[in-house]
């Protein structure tokens, strides 16, 4: 099974935090870039769900845009686009 890290590890501009859960998506150091962050939720088993909270921040560290996604892919697509979008 793959990890979450594994899979961005492979996509050009993304740096992983695999120990506190955070990756980020900065094709441009220094410029606009997303942070996502795995945040988990309730249940057992089966039941259990995660999201994922996707942020895009300007080079001064400024919010501007937050939003929870279900699945990581979206939250990448999201992320990518946010940014990329931006710079």
């Amino acid at each position: 099974m793959t990890t979450w890290s594994q899979r961005l590890a492979d996509r050009a501009g993304w740096r992983v935090d695999a120990p506190a859960m955070v990756a980020t998506y900065e094709p441009i150091g220094g410029g606009w870039r997303a942070v996502i962050r795995e945040l988990h939720g309730s249940g057992r088993g089966h039941d259990r769900y995660d999201r994922w909270h996707v942020a895009v921040l300007d080079a001064g560290g400024s919010c501007h845009y937050a939003k929870p996604e279900v699945h990581l892919s979206e939250a990448l697509r999201r992320a990518e686009g946010q940014v990329n979008a931006r710079a």
